[in-house]
């Protein structure tokens, strides 16, 4: 498989962008493990009345590497790349790789410019299942875009840079517990699958990454979430000092009132779970 990967990005001419975080995976086993793990959760969306057909949206697609395996698992394909020629290349490739009623189709499109009323029209499923290997420089605003602009998502299931993955699934009182972490667990509970060695992509990057699994919440209304996002960041602006001292720091007096009053006055923002923050925005807003 690494030598198909070099011959296809040979053979086409592909320029490799360092600046965009292109690194492909090209390992069959691992590549197979991803679309079946995919494929299983996708047709458990579909038992449990989720989802209606067996689909899923890729984010950066890249020259096809993951998209034959999906489809080979029996999902069509809606794939997504900011990169033109990595998208023709995409095209080319799977074209002979189409099986049974699955479809794929190629949007060369950059992901953070996507509109909600159009991700939508992307997947006939009421409720997507998305899946994707994110570029080291842009997963996080991936992530917190799928989250914040999309509430049509049922799973999202990425590859990311291991260190991300940990700040992503990382608990409370973690020296890398912070505002990420936060603002993923108000919407989804997150699963590490496993960790892929940095070998398995071309070109190697210097860190590993990790295969996770973001299952989205039915809870947690989001009608408090700018509220509650903007305590979570001012609350981690000085994550050394105590939360209500970090708070007043920032000039925000009623969420340093508010604190206090749920007895949080020598904690730190490490310390507090997103259920925490979440009673601190109920709090917070019963403040006249």
């Amino acid at each position: 498989m690494p030598g198909r990967t070099k011959n296809v990005l040979v053979s086409s001419g592909k320029t490799v962008f360092k600046s965009l975080g292109q690194h492909y995976l090209h390992d069959q086993g691992i590549l197979k493990k991803i679309a079946s793990l995919t494929a299983g959760t996708c047709h458990n969306l579909i038992s449990e009345k989720i989802m209606e057909q067996p689909s899923v949206i890729e984010i950066g697609s890249g020259i096809g590497n993951l998209t034959g395996y999906l489809l080979e698992n029996g999902l069509s394909v809606t794939g997504i790349e900011k990169e033109k020629h990595s998208c023709e290349i995409a095209s080319r490739e799977i074209a002979g790789l189409r099986t049974g009623d699955c479809s794929c189709i190629f949007y060369h499109l950059d992901f953070l410019e996507l509109s909600s009323d159009r991700f939508s029209r992307l997947d006939r499923n009421s409720k997507k299942l998305v899946v994707g290997n994110l570029p080291y420089n842009a997963a996080s605003h991936i992530i917190i875009k799928c989250l914040e602009e999309f509430n049509d998502i049922a799973v999202m299931k990425f590859m990311v840079q291991k260190e991300m993955g940990e700040r992503l699934a990382t608990a409370p009182g973690s020296r890398v517990y912070g505002v990420i972490s936060v603002l993923c667990g108000f919407f989804c509970s997150i699963k590490k699958e496993f960790n892929i060695p940095a070998a398995c992509f071309i070109p190697r990057p210097k860190v590993e990454s990790v295969f996770l699994t973001f299952t989205v919440k039915s809870e947690n209304p989001p009608q408090d979430y700018p509220i509650f996002k903007n305590i979570v960041k001012c609350a981690f602006s000085q994550r050394r000092k105590k939360l209500v001292n970090a708070l007043l720091s920032t000039g925000n007096e009623k969420m340093a009132a508010a604190a206090e009053l749920l007895g949080w006055g020598s904690k730190r923002a490490e310390e507090l779970s997103v259920a925490d923050f979440i009673n601190m925005t109920k709090a917070y807003r019963g403040i006249s």
